[in-house]
């Protein structure tokens, strides 16, 4: 409740936990406000793929490549110390906000500050999609971030980072639709 009867912002819900291997925090997915009585139901746009609800982003792309303009999705899969990596992938879905408009990216891998591989360039870039129908589901093998029995591996993939460069031909916005990490690993 709220003292003078108005709206309040929530900044941040998770759900913590621990195993006797790791930690963990879960994130929200989809939030459900029945504070008017009514039931709004409301999705995290990059969590769910073909929900209706995509990001969209802040402003126009250009029609090239610049390193300086990019979205910017952090992870932490919380993968415990002492763990094998065997795969990670990243999928990644997108299209262009305006019909017969082509958007292209490419992807780079970062730990802080620290490059880890890139997957495409501005020269050859990972994917393209043509119009703005249905969206690109590309899948993104990251075999860089692979370990035998690595710390730094899994010390990178905790601390992932990862840049979507982005262009667009008519120099628009594109919409992102779900943007996942998925890491494979045993613990050793």
């Amino acid at each position: 409740k709220e003292s003078g009867s108005r709206a309040m912002k929530l900044d941040l819900a998770t759900v913590s936990g621990a195993t006797a291997y790791a930690n963990y925090t879960m994130y929200e997915q989809i939030s459900r406000d029945q504070s008017t009585g009514t039931l709004t139901t409301t999705n995290w746009a990059l969590a769910i793929s073909a929900d209706n609800t995509n990001y969209q982003n802040a402003a126009n792309w250009a029609t090239t490549f610049s390193t300086t303009r990019y979205l910017k999705f952090a992870f932490n899969p919380s993968v415990p110390t002492g763990a094998v990596i065997t795969s990670v992938t990243l999928n990644f879905y997108y299209r262009s906000n305006t019909a017969g408009n082509t958007a292209c990216w490419y992807g780079e891998a970062y730990n802080g500050a620290t490059l880890l591989a890139s997957y495409g360039s501005s020269g050859t870039p990972q994917s393209c999609n043509t119009g703005n129908t249905t969206y690109s589901t590309d899948t993104v093998t990251m075999s860089q971030l692979t370990s035998a029995n690595d710390a730094s591996a899994v010390t990178d993939v905790n601390n992932l980072a990862v840049r979507a460069y982005m262009r667009e031909s008519g120099g628009r916005r594109t919409q992102v639709d779900f943007v996942q990490l998925n890491v494979n690993y045993y613990l050793d």
